[in-house]
């Protein structure tokens, strides 16, 4: 008889852990949700004459998801476009890492796509940190 009580418990609390722990995971996914973006395009722009300005015949603009790459054939100075879509369940904050000059923090609502300029002077390849949130503001 108190085997029977003791396997009883023991299965009750197995099964009150195994609900608990199903509840947490759930919880954290709602939480944070999915917060991935992805590169849509990335393209060089002509931006005029000047010293160092390179036209779009003298650059390499790729990209991949979440990186672009730009290589320049001598020249010091590119503008490039890039149009970054957001494929997250909550607000982001892209956080930009290189050289590249321009917004350091993008604020990115649920579905928005944007097109953010960089300055580019030397080959460099531009990623972006991300955090949930709205960048502070």
């Amino acid at each position: 008889m108190r085997l029977i009580v003791v396997v009883v418990l023991i299965s009750l609390v197995v099964a009150v852990l195994a609900f608990q722990l199903q509840y947490a995971k759930t919880a954290i996914e709602v939480k944070t949700g999915s917060w991935s973006y992805e590169i849509t395009k990335a393209e060089a722009k002509n931006t005029g004459h000047g010293r160092g300005v390179c036209l779009p015949q003298n650059v390499t603009v790729s990209y991949t998801e979440n990186s672009v790459t730009v290589v320049m054939y001598g020249c010091q100075r590119v503008l490039v476009d890039i149009t970054i879509r957001s494929k997250a369940t909550v607000p982001l904050c892209l956080i930009s890492k290189g050289a590249a000059e321009g917004p350091g923090k993008i604020p990115l609502a649920i579905g928005a796509t944007k097109t953010v300029n960089y300055v580019f002077h030397t080959n460099d390849t531009l990623t972006f940190g991300r955090q949930i949130g709205d960048c502070g503001r």
